[in-house]
């Protein structure tokens, strides 16, 4: 995935298992989960996602997904 330019902006998407319990910036998750920023931006990260592949008891782990804001625009 190419890196982000300077200024973009990004749009999550809260995943605990398969169920999508919150999208919108990360402040608003944050908001919205009652969670720090800094977590939500970290459950999108790649050291995350291979840390919870490591371990092997969890079933539904809490997930984001984020999206560059261009994206979702051009898809309408």
């Amino acid at each position: 995935m190419a890196r982000p330019k300077k200024g973009q902006q990004f749009e999550y998407v809260v995943y605990k298992g398969d169920d999508i319990i919150c999208h919108g910036t990360a402040e608003e998750c944050s908001e919205k989960l009652g969670l720090s920023l800094k977590t939500i931006q970290r459950l999108a990260t790649t050291a995350y996602m291979n840390m919870l592949r490591k371990r092997k008891e969890s079933d539904n782990p809490l997930i984001a997904v984020k999206i560059p804001v261009d994206e979702l625009e051009m898809s309408e």
